[in-house]
């Protein structure tokens, strides 16, 4: 028997049992769709990243406290003016470095009153953040604002429209803090970013000092975070050696942890792609028992198939086939329905990975080799599980099969 004459009665046998033939590949369905999808995925989310990347540069790190080192309840220590100044000093390829305090305030203009959180901000913010935060109308904040404590504002667009209503906000004057404020500028809507600092188009920017004056009073300013962006990655690996060194001569240790976590973009990357690591893993695993419980069905369908067919077997021997003949057949027909079962599985696959990306607003990366894997694993699974009810159906004799009443 050839294998395209063994294809198709293959063929005629599904058609004849279509009920029980799809039910059959539901788990080489499942199996499959798990595969081809969450590779989908992967490949999606490490594109997604690499836009990211792209956008803000991996140049970017924090400093902040390291949670681990303190007891719940238990004061962080903060950052003082002499430290930021250090750094800002003696850190090589250093371009950019900010911090940022934020409170929320009622914030009133026309008469419209709204709470809003208000982040106080120097120019260098812009900076870091200007992929996500455009100046869409007027201008961004200056040293001088901060320096000689200007009242002036830079308003998220939705606060301006929930303040002005359809009037254009520039130089129109809201109040919050106690004092009335001038808008000098107003941001482009908010982007979905993998970077987030926790501000909306609901946050009005100030400059920092009239927020670190409401939080600190006459007390000297602490800082929370401080983030850098410098030129180049070389100057980023040697920034965090120098940085560490510092902070934990100056601080040392809190029960022998580091009181300060220096930390680098790509690590935030690094995070989210090991967690997308352990999801795949357990979804791999989850496909690897739906393929086994699918052979499993493979194999007890294709014995049953050997049962009621066992006339038909008996038949053909009588005239001329030979064990090889009915071997092949038999594994035919099962691979053709683990692959069929496949082919149906990795569509849905992609279907699904196509669906989450578009709703995760992810770049969709369509993975061939997934969907070529998960064709190689379905015809091995049919191979496997359909090898036995093969090679039973082959050992039968004709006197033997054609006496079976079915």
């Amino acid at each position: 028997m050839n294998i395209e004459e063994g294809i198709r009665q293959s063929f005629d046998v599904l058609r004849a049992n279509k009920a029980r033939s799809l039910l059959t590949m539901l788990g080489i369905n499942f199996g499959v769709l798990s595969l081809v999808a969450i590779s989908i995925i992967g490949l999606s989310f490490r594109g997604f990243i690499g836009r990211e990347m792209a956008k803000y540069g991996s140049e970017i790190m924090w400093v902040f406290a390291n949670n681990r080192a303190y007891a719940r309840g238990e004061p962080r220590t903060q950052l003082d003016g002499a430290d930021v100044d250090y750094f800002r000093r003696t850190l090589p390829g250093l371009q950019y470095s900010t911090t940022f305090y934020y409170i929320n305030a009622r914030a009133v203009a026309r008469g419209r009153g709204q709470s809003v959180s208000l982040f106080g901000v120097d120019t260098d913010y812009f900076q870091i953040f200007a992929a996500s935060r455009r100046i869409a109308e007027g201008r961004a904040l200056l040293p001088d604002d901060d320096l000689y404590r200007r009242p002036v504002c830079v308003v998220g667009p939705e606060i301006a429209g929930l303040l002005f209503g359809a009037e254009d906000p520039m130089g129109k004057r809201v109040s919050f803090l106690g004092r009335a404020f001038t808008v000098v500028g107003v941001t482009a809507p908010q982007e979905s970013t993998f970077v987030s600092d926790g501000t909306d188009d609901t946050t009005i920017f100030v400059p920092q000092s009239f927020v670190a004056a409401r939080i600190f009073g006459g007390r000297e300013k602490r800082y929370y975070v401080l983030l850098l962006k410098f030129s180049d990655l070389p100057s980023v690996d040697n920034a965090v050696i120098r940085m560490e060194n510092y902070l934990e001569k100056k601080y040392g240790l809190l029960r022998g942890e580091k009181r300060f976590r220096v930390m680098k973009f790509d690590t935030f990357i690094q995070i989210a792609d090991n967690v997308l690591n352990i999801v795949s893993l357990l979804v791999l695993v989850i496909s690897a028992i739906s393929l086994l419980v699918g052979g499993l069905g493979i194999m007890n369908i294709m014995l049953v198939t050997v049962t009621e067919r066992t006339q038909e077997i008996g038949m053909r021997m009588a005239v001329g086939a030979r064990r090889r003949d009915v071997l092949s057949q038999f594994l035919i027909e099962a691979v053709v329905l683990c692959l069929l079962g496949g082919f149906i599985g990795a569509a849905l696959g992609a279907v699904i990975a196509a669906v989450a990306c578009t709703l995760l607003a992810w770049p969709f990366i369509f993975s061939l080799a997934s969907v070529v894997i998960g064709l190689a694993v379905a015809t091995a699974i049919g191979i496997l599980f359909g090898l036995y009810p093969a090679w039973k159906a082959s050992r039968l004799t004709p006197i033997e099969a054609l006496r079976v009443e079915v």
